[in-house]
C-alpha cells in the first residue's frame, strides 16, 4: 500500500518526466500489468482504508467498518500467514484503521517512523526467511509520497528540478518559484517511490506470488491552485491512484488463464473498496458474502456502479473531466 500517490507524476501512466523507470522495466518485460482507471474512495488514509481493507462500502454506510470482514481475518481463515510490515506510525488519529487491522496478524513488524521506506527492506527480507508456511501473504505499509516530500528520498534522488516543472507547467494555474521546488520534491518521492515499490516486487520474483500495489489515495500538488496534499473532496487528482499488479515468471506458468484475466481488466473503471472481492476472486477464495458484480475479473462485474467519494461525489459526472 502506498501513500498519498498519484497516478498522473508517474511515467508509467504517461507523465512527461521518467519518474517510473524500475516499474516501466518490469511492464515491459510483461510481469506488471498497469490498471488505468481506479479511483480511492475517500481522501485521507484512515476513510480510504476502512473500505479498501474490508468488505465497507458507501452501501454499507449503516454498518460500522469494523463490524465488515477485513482481508487479514479472510486471509487467516483461507489459512494463509499474514506479515503486515510498515513503515507508518502505528498510533495516532491518522493511522488507526491499518492498525486496528495489523493487530490481526500472524506477525506485525513496524519500522519506527519516519524513515525512508526502503527500510522495510530489511524487515520484509527477516519475514520472508523465518516464514515456513506455504501460503503467505505480506502486508506493506510505506510512507510513499506524503507531505513533506522532500523527507521521502535520499539526497541521491535530488534528481528533478523546479526548473523542470516550470519547463513542463499547465495552462491551468502558473506556479510560483517555491510552489515549483515543493512540486520537483514531489517528482523526487514519486521517482524514490518507483524504486522501493519495484524492490518490493523483484524479491518475489522467483516465487510463485502476484503483488498489488495501490495507493491509499492521491494527492493534488499545484495543479490548478495554490494547494499540495489531500483530503479535499472537489479534486480528481486526489483520487486517481495508480493500481498495478505483478505477477512472478513462476505465477505466469501455473495460472496462465488467471494472468489473461488480469490483461483483460486493466482498463475497466473500480473503485477501490471493491478491491478486496477482486483480490479474493484471483486467489479462488469465496466467502458467503461474495459479491461477484464487484469483481473487475468476473464477467458479472458492475462497470455502471457508481464511483461515490465519501459516499457523496460522483467521480465520473463531477471530477473525471476536470482540468483535462
Amino acid at each position: 500500500m502506498g501513500e498519498s500517490t498519484q497516478k498522473g507524476y508517474m511515467g508509467i501512466y504517461g507523465f512527461s518526466l521518467p519518474t517510473t523507470p524500475n516499474l516501466q522495466k518490469l511492464k515491459d518485460s510483461s510481469n506488471l500489468f498497469i490498471f488505468n482507471d481506479i479511483v480511492s474512495p475517500a481522501t485521507s488514509t484512515n476513510a480510504s482504508l476502512q473500505k479498501v481493507l474490508t468488505l465497507s462500502s458507501y452501501e454499507t454506510s449503516n454498518l460500522p467498518w469494523y463490524n465488515n470482514f477485513n482481508i487479514v481475518d479472510l486471509m487467516k481463515i483461507a489459512d494463509y500467514d499474514v506479515s503486515w510490515i510498515s513503515n507508518q506510525e502505528g498510533l495516532g488519529k491518522y493511522d488507526y484503521v491499518a492498525t486496528s487491522i495489523s493487530s490481526n496478524c500472524n506477525k506485525v513488524l513496524f519500522n519506527g517512523y519516519p524513515d525512508l521506506d526502503e527500510s522495510v527492506f530489511s524487515l520484509l527480507d527477516l519475514a520472508m526467511e523465518n516464514n515456513v508456511a506455504h501460503q503467505q501473504m505480506y502486508i506493506i505499509h510505506l510512507s510513499g509520497t506524503h507531505f513533506g516530500y522532500k523527507v521521502r528520498y535520499p539526497s541521491s534522488y535530488n534528481i528533478f528540478k523546479a526548473t523542470d516543472v516550470i519547463s513542463i507547467q499547465n495552462n491551468y494555474y502558473k506556479l510560483k518559484q517555491a510552489e515549483a521546488k515543493t512540486k520537483s520534491e514531489y517528482l523526487n518521492a514519486v521517482l524514490y517511490n518507483d524504486f522501493v515499490v519495484s524492490s518490493i516486487m523483484q524479491r518475489f520474483s522467483n516465487d510463485n506470488a502476484i503483488v498489488f500495489y495501490f495507493s491509499d489515495h492521491g494527492e493534488e500538488v499545484y495543479e490548478f491552485r495554490s494547494f499540495a496534499g489531500h483530503s479535499l473532496q472537489d479534486s480528481r487528482f486526489i483520487v486517481e491512484i495508480p493500481f498495478m499488479i505483478y505477477v512472478s515468471d513462476k505465477y505466469k506458468q501455473m495460472y496462465p488463464q488467471k494472468v489473461e484475466l488480469i490483461k483483460g481488466a486493466i482498463n475497466t473503471p473500480q473503485m477501490s473498496d471493491d478491491f478486496i472481492y477482486s483480490f479474493l476472486d484471483i486467489l479462488d477464495l469465496r466467502i458467503n458474502v461474495f459479491d461477484s458484480t464487484r469483481s473487475i475479473f468476473s464477467k458479472d462485474y458492475n462497470a455502471s456502479r457508481k464511483r461515490l467519494i465519501s459516499g457523496e461525489i460522483d467521480y465520473d459526472m463531477e471530477l473525471k473531466q476536470q482540468y483535462r
